[in-house]
């Protein structure tokens, strides 16, 4: 079974920093939303990297990836200082867990960061709205996510919230996440 501890310190660093460094790209992709945008991309990237490793349960290596890049958040400063190309990155990082995990592992690693990078986009002028856009995989997370889209917990479509440069950014990531 593949886990963390199959990659060297450098692939595990590669992987555990991504969905961090994904969210933090796409808020950054517009640059001019002001301090308040800023303060609700990185509340929705706080609460989606939070939430995601209970998403991932049944995709262990994804869920211990999601989990510590969660637990590392006294790092994200440095992760958002630090100089990274994120679609060169997410290029390697798809590739690494081709190679060593799974198709359906990198699958799932996929849809994880772009869970992450649609929140962010989303994040500008919703609240306290919880982030879950794309369809889940279980029935059981299916019926949740209807049950809090009826109580107004998810909205039905925030698209407008999405910047012309956060498409270009996410369609960009998209195309180096290719399984």
């Amino acid at each position: 079974m593949v886990d963390l501890n199959s990659f060297s310190e450098e692939e595990k660093s590669l992987l555990v920093k991504l969905p961090f460094q994904v969210g933090f790209n796409i808020s950054e992709a517009d640059g001019d939303g002001g301090e308040e945008n800023e303060r609700l991309e990185m509340e929705a990237l706080f609460r989606i990297l939070n939430l995601l490793p209970g998403v991932y349960h049944h995709v262990p290596l994804i869920q211990q990836i999601l989990g510590e890049t969660r637990d590392g958040h006294e790092n994200w400063d440095a992760w958002k200082d630090g100089s990274f190309d994120v679609t060169k990155e997410c290029t390697n990082a798809i590739s690494l867990l081709k190679e060593k995990a799974s198709d359906a592992e990198a699958k799932a690693f996929r849809k994880a960061l772009l869970e992450v990078a649609d929140t962010v986009a989303r994040a500008a002028g919703e609240g306290g709205m919880l982030e879950i856009r794309m369809e889940p995989d279980s029935a059981f997370l299916q019926s949740v996510k209807k049950i809090m889209t009826a109580v107004g917990m998810i909205k039905k479509d925030d698209s407008a919230n999405i910047s012309a440069a956060e498409e270009v950014a996410i369609d960009k990531i998209s195309q180096a996440l290719q399984v």
